[in-house]
Formats: structure tokens, C-alpha cells, sequence
């Protein structure tokens, strides 16, 4: 499938999406965006319609459910690479330990952190490999208790 998007924003707040839509225009990269509130299904096909090669999804309180969430995106599409954003990273981590094996941004960016961390994907693909690893460590630790932490976690 050819990739229309580069990146997909599922962001809150459509001025922060058309405002980091415009940074990554600037690096031509292309976007496409929706809020987490439009739902899971309408997320997904914003997904399937347009195969991102870079998603940046915004976790929201309380975390634990915009976590799973974001872990049901992940299992059904494993192939784009992932940024997480956060206002609070920190119980963020606490609500889903399993994330800290992603980049998580907080909230709120600047236009230098977006430009470095989703441009930087579109120029080192050999770090594909250890974004892939890292969702796939995500993926079969958060099948264990989402509180547990992950030095008593058997991931192999």
C-alpha cells in the first residue's frame, strides 16, 4: 500500500494537530489528524485509509484507558512506528509501566522537539528495528497486569 500520510496526529485539540501538521509540512512530510475523541473505529480508519509511517498518539487522564486505547491501535496496526504524547508522563508510566519502552513527549512541544523527534524517523530507518523491538516488548508486557512492574515482568 502507498503511504498518502507520513504521519498521523491523534491529538487533542484540533489547533495542536493543524499546528503540528504545519511544523512537519515545513520538512515535507505529510499529515493527517483526529482527535481521540472521534473514537477508536474512526481512528482506525483514518489509520487504514491513509498507512502512516509515524503515529503520534496523546494519552489523556485517566491514562489507564486512553493506554488501552492506544494499545488496541498498536495491535492492529504494528507497523508504524509510535510517539507518545503526555501533559504528565510521569503517571502516565505509573497507569501503564509498559510505555516507558516508547518516546514519550511531553505536553506541552515545541516546534524543535516535533522537528527532532518525528523527522528523525524519515531519515535513520536502520532505528526501525528498535522501535520495532521496543513496540513489540510494549505489546507482550502490557499482557501482563498494566501495574506490574517491569523488572517482575517475564517478557520472554
Amino acid at each position: 500500500m502507498i503511504s498518502q500520510a507520513d504521519v498521523a496526529l491523534i491529538l487533542w485539540n484540533t489547533d495542536v494537530i493543524d499546528w503540528v501538521s504545519f511544523i512537519l509540512l515545513q520538512q515535507n512530510l505529510k499529515c493527517c489528524g483526529i482527535e481521540p475523541s472521534a473514537g477508536v473505529g474512526n481512528i482506525e480508519a483514518l489509520i487504514a485509509s491513509q498507512a502512516p509511517q509515524v503515529i503520534m498518539f496523546d494519552l489523556a487522564p485517566p491514562y489507564i484507558e486512553s493506554a488501552k486505547m492506544f494499545l488496541g491501535v498498536v495491535a492492529r496496526f504494528p507497523d508504524p512506528l509510535y510517539v507518545v504524547t503526555s501533559a504528565d508522563p510521569v503517571l502516565a508510566l505509573r497507569a501503564a509501566p509498559w510505555l516507558s519502552h516508547l518516546t514519550i513527549v511531553q505536553k506541552p512541544f515545541d516546534a524543535e522537539v516535533i522537528s527532532k523527534v518525528l523527522g528523525s524517523h524519515f531519515r535513520a530507518q536502520t532505528d526501525r528495528r528498535l522501535w520495532r523491538r521496543r513496540q513489540e516488548t510494549c505489546l507482550a508486557y502490557s499482557s501482563h497486569s498494566p501495574l506490574l512492574p517491569l523488572s517482575e515482568c517475564n517478557l520472554s
